[in-house]
C-alpha cells in the first residue's frame, strides 16, 4: 500500500461543529479531530448551537465527514480549496451563547 503525502489546510473550517449522534445525543465534532465528543453542558438543538455560532449547515456536514472519514478526504480539502478567500476561521471569530461559553 503507498502512503501519499497529503497536506491538511483546515483553516476553512469553524473550530466546532454540533450533531447528534445515532441516538440523538448531542456531540461535538472538533476541527482536525477524529471522531467526536459527548456534550452535555447545553441543551440546545444542534442546529441552533451551529447556528449561534455561525456554523452553516454545509460547513456542519463537512466537520462532520472529516471526523469520521478522515480530514484529508476530498470533501474536506475541496471545501477549504473553494474558500480560500484569504479570511479562514481563525480562533477569534465565534461568540457563543452563554451556554456554550
Amino acid at each position: 500500500m503507498e502512503s501519499r503525502d497529503v497536506t491538511v489546510n483546515l483553516e476553512y473550517l469553524p473550530r466546532r461543529a454540533y450533531t447528534n449522534d445515532t441516538k440523538g445525543i448531542t456531540v461535538e465534532v472538533r476541527r482536525g479531530e477524529m471522531g467526536y465528543f459527548l456534550f452535555t453542558d447545553c441543551d440546545m438543538n444542534p442546529k441552533l448551537m451551529n447556528d449561534s455560532i455561525g456554523v452553516s449547515q454545509e460547513e456542519a456536514d463537512i466537520m462532520i465527514a472529516g471526523s469520521m472519514f478522515g480530514w484529508d478526504t476530498p470533501l474536506v480539502q475541496d471545501y477549504n480549496n473553494s474558500q480560500n478567500d484569504g479570511s479562514g476561521w481563525g480562533e477569534d471569530n465565534e461568540s457563543f451563547p452563554d451556554c456554550l461559553r
